[in-house]
């Protein structure tokens, strides 16, 4: 799966063709949430009143957009030290480790999420 803008811009573009009643989508990361909200923009379709876009990292830059970026937050210290833990584990014989870890996520509400349009 491509991550860059331009390739988001054009999904959008395919999905309000075969959706043009969507009102959100939500994207694998902020950088295809971006993308959309771009492109979004250049349509005219306005965000959040007709569309809801929501992202996935917490990038800093998703702050900064207008309008700023719903996103979910992941805990990626955390994530990482649990994750060398576990390896750190695995290397030392340690048996019966766990085959998930879970870590801690939020949502992030800002701008560009609403409750949908009345139609």
């Amino acid at each position: 799966m491509s991550y860059e803008l331009q390739e988001a811009r054009l999904g959008l573009k395919k999905l309000f063709l075969n959706n043009p009643k969507m009102t959100a989508i939500i994207c694998g990361n902020d950088v295809l949430a971006m993308g959309a909200l771009l492109e979004a923009q250049k349509q005219g379709i306005k965000v959040p009143k007709e569309l809801s876009i929501v992202g996935f990292d917490d990038l800093e830059i998703s702050r900064h957009l207008l309008p700023s970026l719903t996103t979910i937050h992941i805990d990626a210290i955390g994530m990482w030290a649990q994750a060398a833990n576990h390896l750190i584990s695995q290397i030392n014989g340690v048996e019966n480790l766990p085959k998930k870890i879970r870590t801690g996520v939020n949502l992030v509400i800002r701008d560009s999420s609403a409750t949908p349009p009345k139609r």
